[in-house]
């Protein structure tokens, strides 16, 4: 068996300084717990190093609240998919984006349409905007999505073509591809 390796986060940082000074990747993908302040100043180095415009990217589906210490909780998935009001979910939206566009986040990831549709998979649950999958595209849709990327994850994670046919009414059925 190989060896596990520490990286510290300034070797991690130092290592990902050099890959952009040098013009060898085009974005970073944040991940971990951040202050809103010590992630705007750490995009705002990586920008001056860089030659060239880059894609930062961070999965906030609930927003900054989920990787940020100190930031104001928004409502989750959850209790947003439950609302009717297409008005308050823009707003929501928005606010989402808003914030992350602060600090420099320029591929905003959130909010996911998640699905609570498998009950051996409990994470999901305030993460998701409801059990019903046609549905929830449908609110999307209403609530001004124009696309919507599809991940079969009991597919990814077994194999096969489980819900292909719920993939397909879900195109059908709200126009979102």
């Amino acid at each position: 068996a190989g060896a596990q390796q520490d990286v510290s986060i300034r070797d991690l940082s130092e290592h990902v300084d050099k890959l952009v000074s040098e013009n060898r990747i085009g974005g970073v993908l944040f991940k971990g717990m951040w202050t809103p302040a010590g992630l705007a100043a750490r995009i705002q180095h990586l920008r001056s190093i860089a030659k060239r415009p880059l894609i930062f990217a961070q999965d906030l589906e609930w927003g900054l609240s989920m990787r940020h210490f100190g930031s104001i909780e928004m409502p989750k998935a959850l209790c947003m998919g439950a609302i009717s009001d297409d008005a308050l979910l823009e707003a929501w939206t928005d606010m989402l984006a808003k914030t992350a566009k602060e600090i420099g986040i320029t591929c905003f990831l959130g909010p996911v349409a998640d699905v609570n549709s498998n009950p051996k998979n409990p994470v999901i649950h305030d993460r998701s905007f409801g059990d019903d999958p046609v549905a929830v595209a449908q609110s999307f849709r209403e609530a001004g999505a124009r696309y919507l990327h599809l991940v079969d994850l009991e597919a990814a994670r077994d194999g096969g073509t489980p819900n292909i046919a719920t993939i397909g009414e879900i195109c059908a059925k709200s126009g979102l591809i």
